[in-house]
């Protein structure tokens, strides 16, 4: 009873190390493009507008 117990904590302890492996992962990611936004502004925006801004209008239909 007990050793199952333990191996069930195990095997949840294992699973929110991972969760919080792939959390650190994204945060990380995300504190690199925060720098690269702020070291180089205007490159950052055209390739937001690029992704973001364009390619919606480009798509959008004019109103009726």
């Amino acid at each position: 009873m007990k050793e199952q117990e333990v191996m069930q904590m195990e095997m949840l302890e294992m699973e929110l190390i991972k969760k919080l492996q792939n959390t650190q992962a994204i945060q990380k990611e995300a504190y690199a493009e925060l720098e690269k936004a702020l070291s180089q502004p205007s490159k950052m925006i055209g390739s937001y507008l690029m992704k973001n801004v364009i390619p919606n209008s480009a798509v959008a239909k004019p109103p009726q």
